[in-house]
């Protein structure tokens, strides 16, 4: 079974809490909270490896819907054989630093096309 077909089959959204199987994509928000786990993380490139932001998993009705409540960072163990979700409310801030440069990595990103 790939990951997403796993993801599908035993992860649930991270906002309504409804399965996954009847979502087109698999939606990993990058949360503004630190993870403790190993997978699946997001990081940036900028900050450096030490940024292991925790993520969530929504489904493509939440995503469409726009005001979702994520209430839960997921982990995962290889093959999402074993699913843990930590409350939003229990994961430590990332650190301000990480911030700092988060915004400035999107700042170069986005950029306003017609001033350049």
């Amino acid at each position: 079974m790939d990951w997403k077909a796993a993801v599908r089959k035993k992860v649930k959204c991270c906002a309504c809490e409804n399965s996954m199987n009847d979502s087109e994509h698999i939606n990993l928000i990058a949360l503004d909270r630190a993870a403790t786990w190993p997978m699946p993380v997001s990081g940036n490139v900028f900050a450096g490896m030490e940024t292991k932001q925790a993520v969530a998993v929504l489904c493509d009705r939440c995503i469409a819907g726009g005001k979702a409540v994520i209430m839960y960072g997921v982990e995962w163990t290889e093959n999402v054989e074993n699913v843990t979700y930590h409350k939003f409310a229990d994961l430590d801030p990332l650190p301000t630093r990480i911030h700092e440069i988060n915004k400035a990595a999107m700042a170069l990103l986005v950029q306003d096309p017609k001033k350049n």
